[in-house]
């Protein structure tokens, strides 16, 4: 009996991602213009591929920085709405 390999919307299944190499990994990651980007070309889901990155940063690969998502929040006003909802 074999295992169906089973694929995300992008055709990659979960097997593709772990194959991909170091190489293909920072040829698109230096490529793309966002996570999401990185995210669709190699199709990974979620935060995998910026794990990825950032463990190899940490072995000291100088992969670019996308902007933060995160970016303009008002934090104080983010704060002051969750004390008022709890």
């Amino acid at each position: 009996m074999s295992k169906k390999k089973i694929k995300n919307g992008n055709g990659h299944t979960k097997r593709d991602r772990k194959n991909i190499s170091a190489e293909d990994f920072v040829r698109t990651w230096q490529g793309s213009t966002s996570l999401a980007d990185v995210c669709a070309k190699l199709g990974y889901k979620g935060l995998g591929a910026a794990t990825r990155a950032a463990n190899y940063r940490k072995k000291g690969i100088a992969l670019k920085k996308f902007p933060s998502n995160r970016a303009g929040l008002d934090v104080a006003k983010l704060k002051e709405l969750a004390k008022s909802l709890s």
